[in-house]
């Protein structure tokens, strides 16, 4: 008997060879149910046919439930979220890092505390030249008190919380008031009780402000 030789091109049939593959098929059905001889040539035509269509439709199953699946996800709900959860973490974990190279006892807390605000870059280089990034800081020097992390004054800004995220979110409020009606140069000058004309408080925010990650 002759035997059927499979060949790995047979499991990727040429679309040449579906043409009228349907009507072979019905065929090869209808002498099988007339009890009809089948030479083993024709059996080996018919079954490269089979497979040709099952392999063309399985494809095609496996393209539309792809689609669908596709179609169904909600664009601003999922994708987004995971990309925008994945960017997160990595944020976390730079500010993390820069917090802990500056010698800040709460690096994590810290990260957290700026990254919640609109200007986080900016907020970590004032924690880092005012404290170090470190939320539990006091200074009484200069007839004056300042606390935290940020280093405010509460005789002029209110009782400055004692986590980081609450320091951080005063922090954001007094630049926000304060750059109102100054630029932000004018403006560090103002929050760190610069008032010379070379603004050298402000130059040292912003100098510190490129070693923020980006």
């Amino acid at each position: 008997m002759e035997i059927c030789e499979v060949r790995w091109r047979q499991f990727f049939v040429p679309m040449q060879n579906l043409q009228g593959g349907g009507i072979k098929l019905i065929n090869f059905f209808r002498r099988k149910k007339q009890n009809r001889f089948i030479s083993i040539d024709e059996h080996c035509l018919n079954l490269e046919i089979v497979k040709g269509l099952i392999i063309f439709l399985v494809g095609c199953v496996a393209g539309m439930l792809i689609l669908a699946t596709v179609k169904s996800c909600d664009k601003t709900d999922y994708r987004p979220k995971n990309c925008q959860e994945c960017h997160a973490n990595v944020q976390h974990k730079k500010f993390s890092e820069y917090f802990r190279k500056a010698g800040s006892k709460q690096p994590e807390e810290m990260a957290n505390a700026v990254l919640k605000t609109e200007k986080p870059k900016l907020l970590a280089a004032i924690a880092v030249v005012e404290s170090g990034g470190n939320p539990s800081v006091r200074n009484s020097g200069y007839k004056q008190r300042h606390h935290g992390a940020f280093q405010v004054n509460p005789k002029y800004w209110g009782k400055v919380p004692k986590d980081a995220s609450g320091q951080a979110k005063q922090a954001e409020n007094i630049l926000r008031e304060l750059t109102k009606d100054e630029p932000l140069k004018v403006a560090l000058s103002q929050y760190g009780g610069d008032t010379s004309k070379r603004q050298k408080y402000a130059n040292l925010i912003l100098e510190e402000l490129q070693n923020v990650p980006k």
